[in-house]
């Protein structure tokens, strides 16, 4: 089973399962920056080049925090949560060092790292970063997992949709 899991490629397909591909159409009427990164749209608000941008709600509450001139709107329809995954792999060649290695991923230690990097513990019992809103309080979009097949998809028709 293969996924593109960029957070714009995850974005896209939920949107295009949300409102179909009539939503891209008409988001292209309007000429939008289309980077290589969705950190690109943070950059572009905060040097004044744009007024709005698809950006990560960690960086766009930590930068607003820090005094830069950014706000984050939470759509009432749904937040994307990107998947993210560790696993161990069947043949891996050392596989008690990937274990340990998965165990720290999931370790309090880890989750603290998170908070103090401006992002949502993996952990009940590691508080969140003051300035970040509850996931509790938001809707949460989420992709279901597929074979990759909608995915490819709908890459190849964003790209020629926006002429990328």
């Amino acid at each position: 089973m293969w996924r593109s899991v960029t957070s714009t490629n995850v974005w896209a397909v939920a949107m295009f399962q949300k409102y179909g591909w009539d939503y891209f159409e008409r988001l292209e009427a309007n000429k939008p920056h289309i980077g290589r990164s969705i950190v690109d749209g943070y950059n572009l608000v905060v040097s004044g080049e744009r007024k709005i941008a698809l950006a990560p709600i960690n960086g766009t509450e930590e930068g607003a925090k820090d005094g830069r001139p950014v706000k984050a709107v939470y759509p009432t329809d749904g937040v994307l949560v990107p998947p993210s995954g560790s696993a161990v792999l069947a043949k891996a060649p050392h596989p008690n060092a990937a274990r340990l290695f998965v165990n720290f991923m999931l370790s309090r230690e880890m989750s603290q790292f998170l908070a103090d990097q401006f992002r949502f513990p993996l952990r009940g019992d590691v508080p969140k970063p003051d300035g970040l809103r509850d996931l509790a309080d938001m809707t949460i979009m989420m992709v279901p997992e597929g074979d990759g097949s909608a995915e490819l998809e709908v890459q190849k028709r964003f790209r020629d949709t926006f002429g990328i």
